[in-house]
């Protein structure tokens, strides 16, 4: 089974048995998609009963909500805060492009999004979960940067849900989809930036 290294979740302690029982259906989830996965699996993943499974989760369905949740927590987390007020909209713009563009096609962020997509079809409410977690709060996390620097004066545009919108997707429609499709690897740290410099350059110079 491959493993997908997930983020480190400070003070976690090691007898939280709720958050390894978790972890353990994610890598599972991951693997083997949510329609082919069963508690069996998942209780063997995790070196548990499953009687002590349920007893922490009471069905498959909330295993999957909780696993996800998680994930997308840890790879959206650190988009959150921006460091050093007063940095001008081309700094605020490129920290997150770079930040986004790193969390975004990390191997566990990837294995999800072809989850999502894989699944969509027969399970609808899982591609839905996902994307609440995943896509529509990294736009919420980037619509209120934008709204800070318009309340600033930086942004001539009324609509900051819009303008995150089109930031993300300059920054990483192509890249994602190409990676997910294992067409190409993610960007080095130096394409990155010279990636999302000339992205933030295009965005500012059409900002009005």
């Amino acid at each position: 089974m491959t493993a997908f290294p997930s983020a480190p979740r400070p003070g976690r302690k090691p007898e939280d048995q709720r958050a390894r029982l978790r972890d353990a259906a994610a890598e599972v989830f991951l693997e083997h998609g949510f329609g082919m996965t069963t508690v069996d699996m998942i209780a063997q993943q995790a070196k548990a009963s499953k009687k002590t499974l349920y007893a922490h989760f009471t069905s498959k369905e909330e295993l999957f909500v909780a696993a996800i949740e998680a994930i997308c927590g840890d790879t959206l987390g650190p988009l959150a805060a921006l460091d050093g007020p007063g940095q001008t909209p081309q700094q605020v713009l490129t920290v997150f492009g770079l930040r986004m563009l790193e969390r975004i096609l990390s191997p566990r962020a990837i294995a999800v999004h072809r989850l999502a997509i894989g699944e969509a079809t027969r399970f609808p409410e899982q591609a839905r979960l996902f994307y609440r977690s995943g896509p529509a709060t990294l736009q919420a996390i980037l619509t209120d940067h934008m709204r800070a620097l318009q309340a600033a004066g930086h942004l001539l545009a009324d609509d900051p849900a819009w303008l995150a919108s089109v930031f993300i997707q300059m920054v990483i429609g192509d890249y994602q989809r190409q990676v997910s499709m294992a067409m190409i690897p993610a960007p080095s740290p130096a394409e990155a930036e010279r990636h999302v410099q000339r992205v933030v350059a295009l965005f500012l110079g059409m900002r009005g």
